[in-house]
């Protein structure tokens, strides 16, 4: 493994150098020619990345540094290029090159916790007439 092999970069891991060199870009010298705007951008249009996860990854090893030591105004211009590139036309049509949308993490639903309350509403509406025939019971 070379210095300039993409698996030497620390921000990146074997599944995306693997998607990297699919899109064209064999090595880290190549990233950091292409950019990694440009290399989310080519991973889009291939639809294999489409995560902010993903662009801030290969902003890290463009500059040489770990994801969380990057300086905040970076982050947050790879989330709105990220935000820009998904967000859906104005006629409704998901913005070209991104045909599908980035799914929640496996294994977590995101209507896990509006489902918990409904059941926990259903619960209180059950048992509160309930308790209330108890207590009376007791009183009496």
């Amino acid at each position: 493994m070379g210095a300039d092999d993409l698996a030497s970069a620390r921000a990146l891991d074997e599944g995306l150098a693997a998607d990297l060199r699919t899109v064209g870009i064999h090595d880290l010298r190549e990233l950091r020619a292409v950019g990694a705007a440009e290399a989310w951008e080519r991973l889009l249009a291939a639809d294999l990345r489409d995560a902010l996860g993903v662009r801030l990854r290969l902003e890290a090893a463009v500059c040489g540094r770990p994801v969380h030591l990057l300086d905040p105004g970076v982050r947050e211009r790879c989330a709105e290029h990220v935000r820009r590139r998904l967000a859906p036309e104005p006629g409704g049509a998901v913005a070209a090159g991104a045909g599908r949308r980035v799914s929640p993490p496996a294994g977590r639903d995101p209507h896990a916790a509006r489902d918990r309350r409904r059941l926990v509403v259903a619960a209180w509406a059950f048992a509160l007439p309930v308790i209330a025939f108890l207590v009376a019971k007791l009183l009496a």
